[in-house]
């Protein structure tokens, strides 16, 4: 998952279901040690007390601090679901997201990591918290366009290859 944040709350604003929560519910349905998060970089002092063992988190989202955890991780074989939340850019490229957190990836930089899983097993992908009514220039859904465009395009050329 690519995220500014780590979801991974116990329950927030009274529901133990909601964007704050849902890695949280995940890793109780499946074992923490697959689910990694890139970019993390806002969470409170009780989420990271609390995280699961065995999740990993990288914080910096820069290629060279993590492409070779990242390259590490899929490489055991692991099947993947790609998750990428907008506020895991800085909000200079994607400015239209609910919850904005300054120091974020580039796209240049989220691409190369991207591309770090080619020939990886992708289960499924999403991408998620766009709005458009917080971004009067566009360049958010542009962003979110061109992400989804190229996890079809990993997806697809894994089924290429085969």
């Amino acid at each position: 998952m690519f995220d500014a944040h780590l979801d991974l709350r116990e329950e927030y604003q009274g529901t133990l279901m909601s964007h704050a929560t849902w890695l949280r519910r995940l890793s109780e349905r499946v074992s923490p040690d697959r689910i990694m998060v890139v970019g993390g970089r806002a969470t409170s002092s009780d989420e990271l007390a609390s995280k699961p063992d065995g999740v990993k988190v990288l914080r910096r989202p820069e290629p060279r601090f993590a492409s070779d955890e990242l390259v590490s991780w899929v490489s055991e074989g692991r099947s993947c679901y790609v998750s990428v939340d907008l506020d895991f850019f800085d909000p200079a490229y994607a400015p239209g997201v609910g919850n904005p957190e300054p120091e974020g990836a580039s796209p240049s930089e989220f691409f190369d990591l991207l591309s770090l899983l080619k020939g990886s097993e992708i289960a499924g992908a999403d991408v998620c918290e766009v709005i458009p009514s917080l971004d009067p220039s566009g360049i958010t859904s542009i962003l979110a366009s061109k992400v989804l465009l190229e996890l079809v395009s990993l997806v697809s050329s894994k089924d290429l290859v085969k």
